[in-house]
């Protein structure tokens, strides 16, 4: 084996490697993707760099708060939210049966 430090973990995880296909398929684009989380750090960062001088926490929290308020009017939907409850519900009672 060539990298044996990497493959160990792999190895130790064995099928939950693959529990991303245990989702319906509508939802793997969102789930392979890291995008709406870097989306809403990109529309902090400007916002906190000009504003570097916050005086205290609640100003601090308040500038973040209204700034992801604003940021969610462009947030997409989820491709197949609809299905999200039950896809939830389904993967709590194969987790009971383990």
């Amino acid at each position: 084996m060539e990298y044996p430090k990497a493959v160990q973990p792999l190895l130790e995880v064995g099928e939950g490697l693959f529990s991303y296909f245990e989702f319906p398929k509508v939802f793997w684009k969102s789930i392979k993707t890291t995008n709406p989380i870097e989306s809403v750090f990109s529309t902090l960062k400007p916002r906190t760099r000009v504003s570097r001088r916050l005086r205290n926490k609640m100003k601090a929290l308040h500038l973040i708060y209204m700034t992801l308020k604003e940021s969610e009017k462009r947030f997409k939907r989820i491709s197949g939210y609809n299905l999200i409850e039950d896809t939830i519900t389904n993967i709590k009672s194969i987790n009971k049966g383990k």
